[in-house]
C-alpha cells in the first residue's frame, strides 16, 4: 500500500503543535518570554522562505526572538542524518535572527547526527573550535563541507547558539506529559483537573494553536492570553463535561474545621509531593479528639483539585473497613452484591485503583496497623492518608504527629464555640485563656466544655468558678458532643484503656506493665517524664533505695520495657519527648535509655487518674513514686546536676501536690517534701519552700509514727530559711525550731556521732549568722553556746571543718581583711577536692574571687572565675553563690572601671555578664537587686562598646535601653549600700565621656608626635634636650579658694558627697614650664613640647570648659623639702618646682590622697603681678581657665600624692558587700 501523504502531513502538524504547546507551558513560569509566534513572525519585510524556516519562536517584551524552533516529525523508526540536520540549522541561522536556535525532531539520529548534537552542545561558546570539529565531521560530505566553509563570521556566531533536541516520545506519551503539566499548572492556582477534563483542555489548546497557525493576524499568542485559556474556570469544565469529574469526595467525610492548622496540612502535602514507584502513605497520629480527622478533612478540602476521586473510609474496626471497601468497589464500577469475601473485595478494589488513569486519594480514618496494613493499596496513581491512634506504623513515607492546638488557635476555637462577641471576649479574655490551658488545648475537650457551658446556660463571667466542674462533668457529657464526634472524650479514653486492659489479660507482663507505667505517669508532671524513673516506681521495691539516695534504673536490655512503651504508643496515650539533660561524663550516662523521656496530655492524666482510682486507691503507687523521685532528686542535688534536678523537681512538685491532697504521710513522702523544699530554696523560691516545710513539720508533729531525725532535719531547714528571709521576730522563730533539735541531737549523738555532727554544724552556723546580725539576743546566744558545747564533744570531719572555715572567710571579707580571706579560702578549697559540687565549695570559690578582686589581683580572679563557671546556669543549684558573686564582684569590677578605667576589672565583668545575662533578672532576690544588676549590665555594655572602639547603633541602643530602665529606680533600702552603687551610677556617664575624650587625646598625641618626628635631625636633638628641662613655676590652691569656685571642677567632684575620702577641699597645683617650646605640624597645628611630653605620661589636654580629667595612676607628686616633684613610677622626674607648702594644702592632699595638677601657660605664672591679679578675681581666673582650654594650653591629671608612704586610691569595699545567707539541705 502506498504512503498516505495526507495522514503523514497531519501527524507532522500534530507533533509540531503539541511541541509548540509544550514550549508555551514551559514558558509560563519564565519571566523573559511574553509571547509565542506560531509559524514564525508575520512581517512584510521578511521573505516567505525565511519565515518557513521557523515553525515557532518565543519573544520577549521588546519583540526580540528568544528562541527560534524548527520542528521535524518522522514516522516511527525513521532516521535523521547529520547532513539533513545541519542543513535545517543552517537555514535557521542564515534566514532568521534569534538569541538561540533549536531543531526539534522525533526521528532517530544516526551516529554522525548524535556526534553533531554533541559538538553543538559541547563547543557552543567556542565558534572556532566548533568549526574545526564540524569540518572534521563532514570531511567526506563535500556539499555540506562547502556550505560550512561559506558561512560568514556572524553566521558562525549564530551556529554556536544552536541545539538539537531528539525527542524519543510517541504521541501518547507526549500527550500524557502535557496533561500532567496542565494539571500541575492548574494545581498551583488551586484549580482542579482530572485526566478526562485534562484531555478536554489539552484538545482545546491544540485546536487554538491550529487556529492561530492558519490566521496570520492571530499568530502571536501572548502568555497572558494563553494562561487565561489554560486556567479556565471549573464551572465551565463542569458544564462541558456534564458534571465535575475531579475533586469528588466519596464516603463519610467529616466537617471541615473552621480552625485550620496550615503547618500540619503542609506536612501532609509534602508527603505526597515527590514521585515514588509505590503509593505514598502518610500517617497522621495522635490522641482521640486531638484533631487527626479534622486535619485530614482540611487537607482534602484544600487539595481535592489534585485528585479525580477522594475516598473516605471508616477503618475503626475490621467490619467497618470491609464495608467501606465494598462501597468503594461499587463506586468504582466493579460492585457485585454476591461478592462478600473481604479478601476478594480488597483485591478487586486494588485492581480497579491500578487501572484508574488519574490520581486518587484514599483516607483510612481511625485505622490501626494490624487491621489496616493489608488493605493499603501498593500500586496505582494515588495517595493514601491514614489517621490513627498508633504511632507504630512501618514502611510509610511520612508520619505527622498532631499535638494540642497552639494557644491562639485553642482560644479562637473556644470563642467560636461559645459564640462570644468581641467585647465579651475582651472582658473575659484571661478566664477564657485559663480555661483553654486547663483543657490542655485539646480540641475535643474544648468542644465538650463549650457545649456544656452553652447547653447549661453558664455565663462566661463564672468560668473560673465552674472550671473544676468542666474538667469532670463536661468531658463525659453526651449532650455536649459536637456534630461528627462519635463519643465523648472520657468515652474515647475509656475505649482505649479497655483495649489495654483486654490485652493485659492475655499478656500480663507486657500490657499489664504498660497499665502500671501509665498509672504512675498520671501523677507526674505531663512533660519530660523520665522513662526509667517511671519504670523504677513500678518495678523496683522501695526497700532497695539506698539510705543516702541514688538513681535506681531498670535494666531494659533484659526486660520488656520497650514493649510496654509500644503498647502505650499504639493508643497514643504517651509519646517520646526531648532527651533529658545529663552530662556525658556522668556515670548515669552509661545506662541505656537513661535520657529518654515521655510526655502525656494533662487532661488525659486527669481522666486516667479518675479511672484508675475507680479500680483501686493510689496510695501505694504514690508512696513508691515519691520514694524513687526523692532518691533521684537527692542524687542530682548531691552531684551538682542542675538541669537534671530542675527536670526532676517538676515531677517531685506534681507528686507533692497529690500527696498533700490525699494526706499520704510517710517517711518517704516527708523526705520528698523536705528535699523539694531545699530545691526551691536554692532557686530563691523561699515562700514555696517554707510552705512545704511547714506542711511536713505539721505532719511529723501530728503523726504518732513520725521519724524524729526527719523532724529535726525539717526544723533545721526551716530555721535556715527563716534566717535567710529574716521575717518579723526572726530570732524567736529560730530559737523555737532549734531548741527541740538540740534535745534530739544530744541523744542522737550516741547513736550516730557523725550524723549528729553534721546537723550540729548546720545549727551552729545558722545561730552564728543570726547572733552577728542580732547582737545581744539572749535566746540566740544561749542556744549557740549549748550547740557549741555539743559540737566540742563530737567528731569534726574534714568536710565539716571546711564549712566553718568558709564561714570565717565571709567574716574576714566583711571586716575588710582581704589578704587573710584569700589565704583561708585557698586553704579551704584544697580540702574540698572531693566535695566540688557542694554549696561549701561554691561559696569558698566565690569568696576567693571576691578577695582577689578587692586586692586588684585581676589575673588570679579571672582564673578562679573560670573554675567557678561550672556552677553557672539558668537552673543552677548554686543560685545563692552565683547571686553573691555577681553582686559583690560585679560591684568591685564596675567601681574600678568607672573610677580608674581598670581594663582587667572590666574584662572580668564582661565574662560574668556574658555568662549570666540570659537569666540575670531571675538571679535577683528583690527589685533593689534587679536594679543593681541592670546597672552592672549597663556598665558592661558601655565598657564593651568603648573597648571595641565601636559605637554601633546596636550597642548604643542596648546601653540606652538599660539606662532607661534605671530611671527613677532605687538601688538599695540601705543608705550605706545605696552610696556605693550611686558612685557607679553617677560616675558611668563621666567615665564614658572620659573614654571618648581619650580617643580624641590619642589622635591629638599621634598628630603631635608626627610633627616632632618630621623635624630636621639637628632641630629634633635641640628640642629633645630642651624638653629634658623639668623646671617649672608653681602656684598652690585649694578648690575652696574663691578663684577656683567659679567653675574649675573635675570629673571626680560629683562623688564628693558620696565618698568620705573625697569630702573636703581638693589640693590643686598650677605648674608652668619656664620655657615654651612650640612645634608647627604640617596641618599648621601648634604643639607645645612640654605639654606633649606630659600628655604621653597620663595627662590630657583640656579642650572644654568642663573638662574630663584623667587619673594618672602611674605618676606621683611628692614634696622634697621646699620643692614639689612630679615623677613617674620609676622615679623619672617630669617637673620640679620650688614652692612653700601650706599646712591646709598639705592636709587636703593627704586626706584625698590625690592632687589636681594643671600644667601649662594659661595663668601666666612667669609674671607674678599678672598671675596674682588673675587668681585674685574668680571671674578672671575662670576666664583664663576657659581660654587656656580653648587654646589647648592646659594639660591636667589627678595625680596620687605621696608623703613618706604610698596610699593608693581607695574606695569603700566592705560596706557594700552583700551579707551571706546560710542555707541547709537535708538528706534522708
Amino acid at each position: 500500500m502506498g504512503a498516505d501523504g495526507g495522514r503523514i502531513a497531519a501527524r507532522g502538524f500534530q507533533y509540531q503543535y503539541l511541541r509548540t504547546l509544550e514550549a508555551l507551558l514551559a514558558s509560563s513560569g519564565e519571566g523573559s518570554v511574553v509571547a509565542c509566534r506560531i509559524e514564525g513572525p508575520v512581517q512584510a519585510a521578511i521573505a516567505l522562505d525565511n519565515v518557513d524556516a521557523v515553525d515557532f519562536d518565543l519573544v520577549d517584551a521588546e519583540g526580540v526572538s528568544v528562541v527560534a524552533v524548527q520542528v521535524k516529525s518522522a514516522a516511527a523508526g525513521r532516521e535523521m542524518r547529520a547532513p539533513r540536520a545541519l542543513e535545517v540549522l543552517l537555514d535557521l541561522v542564515s534566514k532568521f535572527s534569534s538569541r538561540r536556535y533549536e531543531l526539534v525532531t522525533n526521528a532517530v539520529p544516526d551516529v554522525r547526527c548524535e556526534r553533531l548534537a554533541a559538538v553543538l552542545s559541547e563547543f557552543g561558546g567556542q565558534p572556532q573550535v566548533m568549526r574545526g570539529e564540524l569540518e572534521e565531521l563532514f570531511a567526506k560530505a563535500p556539499a555540506t563541507l562547502s556550505r560550512i566553509r561559506a558561512l560568514s563570521p556572524d553566521q558562525w556566531v549564530r551556529l554556536a547558539r544552536t541545539r538539537i533536541d531528539f525527542d524519543g516520545r510517541d504521541d501518547a506519551q507526549l500527550r500524557e506529559e502535557l496533561n500532567l503539566r496542565l494539571r500541575l499548572l492548574r494545581g498551583r492556582t488551586g484549580r482542579g483537573l482530572s485526566w478526562r477534563s485534562g484531555g478536554l483542555v489539552l484538545g482545546f489548546l491544540v485546536a487554538e494553536v491550529l487556529r492561530r497557525a492558519a490566521d496570520p493576524g492571530a499568530a502571536s499568542w501572548s502568555l497572558t492570553d494563553f494562561n487565561h485559556c489554560l486556567l479556565v474556570d471549573e464551572d465551565v469544565l463542569c458544564t462541558a463535561l456534564g458534571r465535575q469529574d475531579f475533586g469528588v469526595v466519596v464516603g463519610p467525610f467529616p466537617p471541615v474545621p473552621e480552625i485550620e492548622r496550615p503547618d500540619l496540612v503542609e506536612q501532609v502535602a509534602a508527603a505526597f509531593s515527590g514521585t515514588t514507584p509505590a503509593v505514598p502513605v502518610c500517617v497522621v497520629s495522635g490522641l482521640s479528639g486531638i484533631g487527626k480527622s479534622s486535619l485530614a478533612a482540611s487537607y482534602v478540602a484544600q487539595h481535592a483539585y489534585r485528585y479525580d476521586l477522594v475516598f473516605w473510609l471508616d477503618a475503626s474496626t475490621p467490619e467497618s473497613l470491609a464495608g467501606s471497601f465494598q462501597r468503594l468497589l461499587a463506586h468504582l464500577g466493579g460492585g457485585d452484591d454476591a461478592l462478600t469475601d473481604p479478601t476478594l473485595v480488597r483485591e478487586r478494589v486494588h485492581a480497579q485503583l491500578q487501572g484508574l488513569p488519574g490520581p486518587w486519594l484514599l483516607v483510612f480514618d481511625d485505622a490501626s496497623p494490624a487491621q489496616a496494613d493489608a488493605w493499603l493499596p501498593r500500586q496505582g496513581r494515588g495517595h493514601v492518608l491514614v489517621t490513627s491512634l498508633a504511632r507504630s506504623w512501618r514502611k510509610v513515607h511520612r508520619r505527622v504527629e498532631v499535638e494540642p492546638l497552639p494557644r491562639e488557635q485553642a482560644l479562637e476555637l473556644l470563642k467560636l464555640r461559645l459564640e462570644l462577641d468581641g467585647q465579651t471576649v475582651q472582658t473575659h479574655l484571661d478566664a477564657l485563656s485559663d480555661l483553654s490551658e486547663a483543657l490542655g488545648r485539646w480540641p475535643l475537650a474544648i468542644e465538650l466544655a463549650a457545649g456544656y457551658l452553652l447547653t447549661c446556660g453558664i455565663n462566661p463571667a463564672h468560668l473560673d468558678a465552674y472550671r473544676s466542674r468542666l474538667l469532670s462533668a463536661a468531658l463525659d457529657d453526651d449532650r455536649s458532643l459536637p456534630p461528627g464526634y462519635p463519643k465523648t472524650l472520657v468515652g474515647a479514653v475509656r475505649l482505649s484503656l479497655d483495649r489495654l486492659y483486654t490485652r493485659a489479660e492475655g499478656h500480663p507482663e507486657v500490657a499489664g506493665g504498660s497499665v502500671a507505667l501509665l498509672r504512675v505517669m498520671c501523677y507526674l508532671a505531663p512533660q519530660r517524664i523520665p522513662l526509667h524513673l517511671s519504670a523504677a516506681c513500678v518495678f523496683i521495691p522501695v526497700e532497695h533505695i539506698p539510705p543516702r539516695g541514688g538513681v535506681l534504673a531498670l535494666d531494659e536490655t533484659s526486660s520488656p520495657l520497650r514493649e510496654m512503651l509500644r503498647e502505650l504508643f499504639d493508643i497514643s496515650f504517651v509519646r517520646l519527648d526531648a532527651p533529658l539533660p545529663l552530662p556525658t561524663d556522668d556515670g548515669l550516662a552509661r545506662i541505656p535509655g537513661i535520657r529518654d523521656s515521655l510526655s502525656i496530655n494533662s487532661v488525659l492524666q486527669l481522666i486516667l487518674r479518675r479511672m484508675f482510682a475507680q479500680r483501686s486507691a493510689p496510695d501505694q503507687a504514690l508512696v513508691c513514686a515519691g520514694a524513687h523521685t526523692n532518691s533521684w532528686l537527692l542524687h542530682a542535688l548531691d552531684h551538682g546536676l542542675s538541669e537534671w534536678a530542675w527536670e526532676l523537681s517538676q515531677h517531685a512538685s506534681a507528686l507533692a501536690e497529690h500527696v498533700q491532697e490525699l494526706e499520704l504521710i510517710s517517711t518517704a513522702t516527708a523526705a520528698l517534701l523536705g528535699n523539694l523544699a531545699g530545691f526551691h530554696s536554692r532557686h530563691g523560691q523561699h515562700g514555696i519552700a517554707r510552705e512545704l516545710l511547714e506542711r511536713e513539720l505539721r505532719w511529723q508533729v501530728e503523726s504518732p509514727s513520725a521519724n524524729p531525725l526527719i523532724t529535726a532535719q525539717c526544723r533545721i531547714q526551716l530555721a535556715s530559711l527563716i534566717n535567710a528571709t529574716a521575717p518579723a521576730e526572726v530570732c524567736d522563730h529560730i530559737v523555737r525550731h532549734l531548741t527541740p533539735v538540740l534535745a534530739f541531737l544530744e541523744s542522737y549523738a550516741g547513736e550516730d556521732p557523725g550524723g549528729a555532727a553534721r546537723h550540729v554544724t548546720d545549727s551552729v552556723l545558722i545561730l552564728q549568722v543570726r547572733s552577728s546580725r542580732s547582737p545581744g539576743h539572749g535566746g540566740v546566744d544561749n542556744l549557740l553556746d549549748q550547740f557549741r558545747a555539743l559540737a566540742s564533744r563530737l567528731p569534726l570531719s574534714p568536710y565539716l571543718r571546711t564549712r566553718y572555715q568558709t564561714h570565717e572567710v565571709g567574716k574576714l571579707l566583711a571586716e575588710g581583711q582581704a589578704p587573710e580571706a584569700e589565704q583561708v579560702a585557698t586553704d579551704t578549697l584544697t580540702h574540698l577536692e572531693d566535695h566540688l559540687w557542694s554549696d561549701t565549695a561554691a561559696d569558698a570559690r566565690r569568696f576567693l574571687i571576691e578577695a582577689l578582686a578587692v586586692q586588684d589581683k585581676w589575673t588570679e580572679a579571672n582564673s578562679q572565675y573560670t573554675l567557678f563557671r561550672d556552677y553557672l546556669g539558668p537552673q543552677s543549684l548554686y543560685r545563692f553563690s552565683v547571686n553573691h558573686l555577681v553582686h559583690n564582684v560585679g560591684l568591685a569590677c564596675a567601681m574600678q572601671w568607672v573610677l580608674v578605667d581598670n581594663a582587667a576589672a572590666a574584662q572580668l565583668l564582661h565574662r560574668m555578664i556574658d555568662d549570666v545575662s540570659p537569666y540575670l533578672d531571675q538571679l535577683a532576690d528583690d527589685d533593689f537587686e534587679r536594679t543593681r544588676f541592670t546597672l552592672l549590665h549597663a556598665v558592661h555594655s558601655a565598657a564593651r562598646a568603648l573597648q571595641n572602639d565601636s559605637l554601633a547603633a546596636e550597642g548604643v541602643n542596648d546601653f540606652l535601653h538599660l539606662m532607661e530602665k534605671l530611671e527613677g529606680q532605687e538601688l538599695s533600702a540601705n543608705p550605706e549600700q545605696q552610696s556605693a552603687w550611686d558612685v557607679i551610677l553617677l560616675g558611668l556617664p563621666v567615665r564614658i565621656g572620659a573614654q571618648l575624650t581619650r580617643k580624641g587625646h590619642e589622635a591629638s598625641q599621634a598628630q603631635g608626635q608626627a610633627a616632632i618626628d618630621a623635624l630636621p635631625a639637628s632641630m629634633a636633638v635641640d628640642l629633645q634636650e630642651a624638653v629634658r628641662d623639668e623646671r617649672a613655676l608653681a602656684h598652690l590652691a585649694l578648690s575652696t579658694d574663691s578663684a577656683f569656685a567659679g567653675g574649675m571642677t573635675s570629673n571626680l567632684d560629683f562623688l564628693a558627697h558620696k565618698i568620705p575620702a573625697l569630702m573636703g577641699p581638693r589640693a590643686i597645683v598650677l605648674l608652668e614650664p619656664e620655657t615654651m617650646l612650640l612645634v608647627h605640624s604640617p596641618e599648621d597645628e601648634i604643639i607645645e613640647a612640654h605639654l606633649h611630653k606630659l600628655c604621653g605620661r597620663g595627662f590630657h589636654l583640656l579642650r572644654e570648659s568642663h573638662p574630663v580629667v584623667p587619673v594618672a595612676t602611674e605618676l606621683r607628686l611628692r614634696p622634697d623639702g621646699s620643692t614639689l616633684v612630679l615623677e613617674d613610677s620609676q622615679g623619672v622626674v617630669l617637673a620640679r618646682a620650688s614652692v612653700l607648702l601650706s599646712r591646709a594644702w598639705r592636709e587636703a592632699a593627704r586626706v584625698r590622697g590625690t592632687v589636681w595638677v594643671m600644667y601649662g601657660f594659661a595663668f601666666n605664672l612667669a609674671d607674678v603681678s599678672i598671675s596674682r591679679q588673675l587668681l585674685a578675681v574668680p571671674q578672671a581666673a575662670a576666664e583664663a581657665f576657659r581660654m587656656g582650654c580653648a587654646q589647648g594650653q592646659i594639660a591636667a591629671a589627678i595625680v596620687p600624692w605621696t608623703e613618706n608612704m604610698s596610699p593608693a586610691l581607695s574606695w569603700p569595699r566592705a560596706s557594700r558587700r552583700q551579707k551571706g545567707r546560710k542555707k541547709a539541705r537535708r538528706k534522708k
